[in-house]
Formats: structure tokens, C-alpha cells, sequence
């Protein structure tokens, strides 16, 4: 950035700092001037009645007593009639309706009698009698202002506790609303709850009577291989002639052959139980050995 560059914007930062402080005195100004200007406005009559007492020799305390008492009341009394016609425009049918006309008719009473005093006492300096009696009348003036601002602020603040317990009952009553709102939620999930509760207690009743029913079936099908099997394991009392010619042509084949064969094979081989084996073995083999089954061999279509 170059040297009038610099110049430049160091320039339009002070003009717009000067500018922003410029404007805000100004806005400081005014602002002040405004609020003092109501006050200051009834200073010359109050002044006028202060210089007027003093001449009169009243005590300096006095004097000023009096000249604030003149300014304020005025203040006073314009306020009132204000806030009367305020509250007559926003007031309810069921609400009391401010005196208003008496409200301005005290103020103008009170401005009059200033006006009358300020001017008799620099026009005519001999009224000076004329104080206390305008006093007397700015004071009843007071009175009557004072009495209805009362009644206002009464006014004011029974509406402020009905707008309170209205809020408060809107309130209460929003609660009231919200709660129901949950309340209906929670009743529409525990229907829904119980549904889908009664759904799966339908649903486990039938997977446990189908559980039942393939219990049922597997247990009858374990008793009927049970049953078999003893079958098939018991030892008969008395074997047929068919098992024992083929348990004969086994054992006099394996005589032949020089070897020997277990009770528990002999069984395996007849497809029956080991037991029987064993019996059959045991009654055969010693006949077989012995060579009393060639007639049997022979018949068989086997020569020894």
C-alpha cells in the first residue's frame, strides 16, 4: 500500500470517529434537553412567587417551599388528567370511568390561578395579598387531583392482579392441556402396548402348543424305537429251526475253514443278539466238531 493510501483511509477512519462522537454528543444533547425542558418551563412563575413572598418578608425557606410546591403541582396535575383520559380509553365496560373532565378542569383551575398570581404580581405590586387565597385555591386544586390519582392507582392495580390471575389461570390451564395431551399419549402407547403384549402371548401360546404336539410326537416315536430295540435286544425262550439250520450251516462252514467265530459275530451274522449267538455256539459247536453234522453237511451240498 502506498504512502496516499495510508493518508487516505487513516483520513476517513478520524472523519468517521469525529462523525460517530459528533453524533453522539448531539444525541446526549438533545436528548438531556428534552427531559429538562418540561421541568424547566414553570421556573419564571415559581420564580415570580418566590421574589413575591420574599418582598412580602415571608422566611426564604418558606418562599422556596412555595415556589417548588408551584412547579410540582402543575406537573401533578397535568399528569393526572392524562392518565384518566388513558385509562377511559383502554378501560373495560365492567371497569369505573375516571373523572377526566374534573381531572382537566383542576389543572386549568391551577393554571389560571399561577397565570393570575404571576401577572398581578408584576403588574399591580400591591397584590401581594392576593397570594395565600390563589395558594388556597391551588392547594384545593391538589386535593381533588390527589384524590383522584388515588382512585387510579386503585383502579390500576386491581386490573394488574386480574390480568395476573388471568395469566395465571391461562397458565394453569396450559398446563392442564399439555398434561392431557400426554396424557392421551401415554393412553394411546399403552394400548398399543397391550396389543402387541396380547400379540405375542397369541403367538407364544401357539409356538408352545406346537412344541407340545412335536414333544408328544418325538416322545412317542423314542418310545416306539425303545420298544423296538428291547425287541430286538430280549433273548427269545425257544429259537426256530430256520435260525438254527443257519447258525449250524455258518458254524460248520467256519469248522471247515479252520478257524473260529465269537458268540457276539455268530449273533451279528443271524441278525439277531449276541446272547443268542452264544446259545447257538454253544449248543452247535460241539456237535459240528465232533463230526455229527455230515448229514447235514451233506444235505447241504458239502462233502467232508
Amino acid at each position: 500500500m502506498t504512502f496516499p493510501s495510508k493518508a487516505l483511509t487513516l483520513f476517513d477512519g478520524t472523519r468517521t470517529i469525529v462523525s460517530g462522537f459528533v453524533g453522539m454528543m448531539e444525541g446526549i444533547f438533545t436528548d438531556t434537553v428534552t427531559r429538562l425542558a418540561p421541568i424547566l418551563a414553570p421556573l419564571p412563575p415559581a420564580f415570580s412567587v418566590y421574589t413575591a413572598m420574599a418582598k412580602a418578608q415571608t422566611p426564604y425557606w418558606i418562599a422556596l417551599c412555595t415556589a417548588l410546591a408551584v412547579e410540582l403541582i402543575g406537573m401533578f396535575s397535568s399528569k393526572v388528567a392524562i392518565q384518566s383520559w388513558n385509562w377511559n380509553r383502554s378501560r373495560l365496560k365492567t371497569e369505573p370511568v375516571a373523572p377526566f373532565t374534573l381531572t382537566v378542569a383542576m389543572a386549568a383551575v391551577y393554571f389560571i390561578v399561577v397565570l393570575v398570581l404571576a401577572l398581578s404580581i408584576e403588574i399591580w405590586t400591591q397584590s401581594l395579598i392576593i397570594l395565600y387565597p390563589g395558594f388556597v385555591i391551588i392547594a384545593a386544586a391538589t386535593y381533588v387531583s390527589n384524590a383522584i390519582n388515588g382512585d387510579l392507582s386503585a383502579w390500576q392495580r386491581k386490573r394488574n392482579e386480574r390480568l395476573q390471575q388471568q395469566k395465571e389461570k391461562r397458565g394453569l390451564g396450559a398446563e392442564i392441556k399439555t398434561a392431557r395431551e400426554q396424557l392421551a399419549e401415554l393412553t394411546i402407547e399403552l394400548e398399543k402396548t397391550r396389543d402387541e403384549t396380547h400379540d405375542l402371548t397369541e403367538a407364544a401360546a401357539a409356538d408352545l402348543e406346537t412344541i407340545r404336539t412335536e414333544t408328544a410326537d418325538l416322545t412317542e416315536a423314542v418310545a416306539r424305537l425303545k420298544a423296538q430295540k428291547r425287541r430286538l435286544n430280549a433273548t427269545p425262550a425257544t429259537t426256530t429251526t430256520d435260525t438254527t439250520e443257519q447258525a449250524r450251516v455258518i458254524l460248520t462252514e467256519v469248522w471247515r475253514n479252520g478257524s473260529d467265530i465269537s458268540g457276539a459275530e455268530l449273533g451279528r451274522q443271524l441278525k439277531r443278539s449276541g446272547t443268542l449267538g452264544r446259545k447257538l455256539k454253544n449248543e452247535l459247536w460241539p456237535e459240528i466238531s465232533a463230526g455229527a453234522t455230515n448229514g447235514v453237511a451233506e444235505t447241504n451240498g458239502v462233502t467232508q
